[in-house]
């Protein structure tokens, strides 16, 4: 049985959890999701987002995110992540801090190949969020939060990223050292903004 609603890595009510160098993609929902709830008040604090290659996210299911957090995350860092490919079909964005995120800071990230929002605040309930030094391909945002400023936004439309980009590409994903976990090649081949790939059958 396949629960659509389900998402490549989920943290609930955590506090100091990293999740780096992972890659995840072909989700039906949101890539990594973190926080649980609607509030200004929560367990979850110190959680680290890093070096994760993610990908081809979101391919049944909108109002998702390569990254989604819920409430508030103090001390909360999402940093050199890859966060690409995915379809234009669906509502939310790349990065996607939703209702009651807060006092995290995100930054260092590349943005690509992004058919809808590479950043989704869409209510003010979402604070005090500092994001900084991104790459992406698209202007495409939507900041209705509170006092989450976005500085040093560097915008690429000609795929001539730029080296600091290029390093953060490299660097996401599975260490070289533990790349034999991968038995087999990714089966996303397919630029998901004009043509998303298909969901690979659960056995």
């Amino acid at each position: 049985m396949r629960i659509h609603g389900g998402v490549g890595l989920f943290c609930g009510y955590v506090s100091s959890v990293l999740l780096s160098h992972n890659e995840i993609c072909n989700t039906s929902y949101s890539g990594i999701s973190c926080g649980w709830g609607w509030g200004t008040n929560s367990y979850a604090q110190g959680n680290q987002f890093t070096y994760n290659n993610i990908h081809h996210f979101c391919m049944t299911l909108g109002d998702g995110g390569g990254i989604y957090t819920l409430s508030n995350q103090p001390d909360t860092k999402w940093r050199e992540n890859w966060i690409h490919d995915m379809p234009s079909r669906t509502a939310g964005g790349a990065i996607y801090p939703d209702e009651g995120s807060g006092n995290m800071e995100i930054y260092d990230n590349v943005c690509s190949a992004i058919g809808n929002k590479w950043l989704h605040l869409w209510t003010n309930s979402i604070h005090d969020i500092n994001i900084h030094d991104i790459f992406t391909s698209t202007n495409s945002m939507l900041n209705n939060g509170t006092n989450c400023p976005v500085t040093n936004l560097t915008v690429i439309t000609n795929g001539n990223w730029p080296q600091a980009a290029k390093n953060i590409m490299d660097s996401a994903g599975i260490e070289s050292a533990y790349q034999s976990i991968k038995t087999a090649a990714c089966a996303c081949s397919l630029s998901c903004p004009g043509n998303p790939a298909p969901i690979i059958p659960f056995n």
